[in-house]
């Protein structure tokens, strides 16, 4: 009887020890963060800032299984993580390119184990020039009290801060590049305070964070979808732009919208940190995260999207789950031409690259030195039109640091020169944002060009031109065919824009019967007479320029304006083919 006791013991024993084991591995399993965990220098890590000239930190990763980084906010491109996966215990570097622009920029680093965030890292970083960077955007403090550090990149310049708080209950240790908060127990309700780090040398620089402590106790914490709240289709041609809004309970931290082609989020189109609990995109914003992504022109993408805490203590303590909502995208449709140019066919993408559709293979070339262009989509005309806005205005002269244009070479492309040569015609289709009726200029305005000593193209007359002051002039350059000098051949459309019209412009140089002719919406407007052969550009302007005109290695006579339509004819098209022409352009 005691043998059989002592039996049942064991057994009984054993079998609550095994119980134990397969719980714990079942929590183990069931919570990623506490498989992997991240530190630098031997401390926790879940933040830091980068002065504009870049940085780099090493991350020490500990846990036993697979894991993979990932990347998540609007553009990527400045972070790396070498490695970007492993196995077990690893050391990684995260590396902050230089910052050459005047905006600031966040993202952050996802460590996941088997394909579920287990850390992450919040980063930000300071613009070029005087500015500061600080993350995390919100802070919180456990309700038991302790410290935590704000990340603070300034480029060098010294930083100043204030703290703004109902009693004394926080205080702050400052230090090099760092700004450490500390707080005693919370016995009482939630309380916060604002900080403001400024620039001592340039005080219109200034960033602020909020720091909170929580309460004693959580109540249920969940968020709700408000819109779109049932799955809808927006087409993005019509210009309209998309609100996501929600309502929360108890989650007093930031928000990151996640907008993404697969429902496990793994790589969204769209993470934006919102403090807000709405966020508008226009239709050009999100037309470009689709364009990006590879969808076509026309096409529907059914898009999932949902809401998440940034603060891990709060999204632990998140009682409901959050809604995964369907929404359906549709990028704007684009014309599809039966005649197009058939020597170049610009092409204008939203990321403000331009492409040949012609067929020829042009390379057409971004020359971007103001950096204030942009692509949208035209609604009115059903294409995307190219915006340019030189900070030169209406005097942009060619100055190597001034302007935006496309440049297409054909100074070694022989074929091209000739097919020029035996006759040609340029459509266009613009707008002027500059008053020509009322603002009369002295000086050209060119936009679709390769003039230079001679050449070819569009141009806005001299307001003292004899043939027409400040009208849309087609000016071919042709000898006169009996031997004598090179001459600029001025076909005035007598047409003066006034700053808000599109005009939809051929200009045709016809070789065979001698002479000149432009067209406005389909109308003859001039024909001037242009024997001999063409006289090509100088041979180091030897390019066409969607923009202004070539001047050597840089742009002259720029304009202000929009440019829809730019294409290059290997002849010189007939009356009746332009009408064509202007039936496919017009509205």
């Amino acid at each position: 009887m005691k043998n059989y006791r002592n039996i049942f013991l064991v057994f009984a024993a054993a079998l609550v020890i095994m119980t134990g084991l397969a719980a714990c591995g079942d929590d183990d399993s069931a919570d990623p963060s506490s498989a992997l965990s991240i530190t630098a220098d031997g401390a926790p890590i879940a933040a830091f800032a980068a002065d504009a000239a870049g940085a780099s930190r090493t991350i020490d990763i500990v846990t036993d299984g697979d894991w993979d980084v990932k990347m998540l906010g609007s553009n990527t491109s400045w972070l790396t993580v070498t490695p970007a996966s492993g196995h077990g215990n690893a050391t990684v570097t995260v590396t902050v390119a230089a910052n050459t622009t005047t905006s600031k920029r966040a993202a952050s680093v996802s460590f996941t184990v088997g394909g579920i965030e287990a850390a992450s890292i919040n980063i930000a970083q300071a613009a070029y020039g005087p500015g500061i960077a600080v993350t995390p955007a919100i802070i919180t403090l456990p309700v038991e009290g302790g410290d935590a550090s704000a990340n603070i990149a300034s480029n060098g310049d010294e930083w100043e801060y204030e703290i703004v708080a109902t009693g004394d209950w926080l205080t702050a240790t400052k230090a090099t590049g760092k700004l450490t908060f500390s707080a005693p127990e919370n016995t009482g309700n939630e309380r916060s305070a604002t900080v403001t780090f400024t620039l001592v040398n340039y005080p219109a620089y200034s960033e602020v964070i909020t720091v909170k402590q929580l309460a004693k106790e959580l109540v249920p914490t969940y968020y709700s979808i408000v819109d779109p709240s049932e799955s809808e289709t927006f087409d993005l041609g019509d210009g309209t732009s998309i609100t996501f809004e929600w309502q929360t309970t108890n989650i007093d931290c930031n928000t990151l919208l996640l907008i993404s082609m697969t429902d496990d989020f793994n790589t969204p189109l769209k993470a934006v940190e919102l403090s807000e609990k709405s966020k508008t995109f226009t239709a050009t914003e999100l037309d470009m995260e689709l364009y990006i992504a590879g969808v076509a022109t026309g096409a529907e993408r059914t898009l999932y999207w949902t809401l998440k805490p940034v603060d891990k203590a709060i999204e632990a303590a998140i009682t409901e789950p959050t809604p995964v909502k369907l929404l359906t995208l549709k990028r704007p449709f684009v014309r599809s031409d039966a005649l197009h140019g058939d020597l170049l066919d610009a092409v204008f993408n939203l990321d403000t690259t331009a492409t040949d559709a012609s067929g020829y293979g042009n390379q057409i070339l971004s020359y971007f030195r103001d950096r204030n262009l942009k692509v949208v989509y035209n609604n009115t005309y059903q294409r995307y039109e190219v915006i340019f806005n030189p900070k030169g205005g209406q005097n942009a002269t060619g100055n190597a640091t001034q302007g935006d244009w496309y440049r297409v070479n054909y100074m070694n492309d022989q074929t091209f020169k000739d097919r020029l040569s035996d006759g040609h015609t340029f459509e266009c289709l613009v707008r002027f944002d500059w008053n020509y009726v009322v603002n009369s200029v002295t000086y050209e305005t060119k936009w679709f060009a390769s003039h230079e000593a001679g050449g070819t193209g569009f141009l806005i007359s001299t307001a003292a031109h004899a043939s027409g002051a400040n009208g849309i002039t087609w000016l071919p350059n042709t000898t006169t065919g009996d031997g004598g000098s090179n001459t600029y051949r001025w076909a005035n459309s007598q047409v003066k824009p006034d700053g808000s019209t599109y005009y939809h412009l051929v200009g045709v140089w016809d070789n065979v019967g001698g002479k000149a002719i432009i067209y406005v919406d389909g109308v003859k407007k001039s024909e001037v007479v242009a024997t001999g052969t063409l006289r090509l550009a100088s041979a180091t302007s030897q390019w066409i320029g969607i923009g202004g005109d070539p001047s050597g290695d840089n742009c002259s006579n720029q304009f202000i304006g929009s440019i829809v339509i730019a294409r290059v004819y290997d002849a010189a098209l007939t009356e009746a083919q332009v009408t064509t022409l202007w039936n496919q352009a017009k509205p």
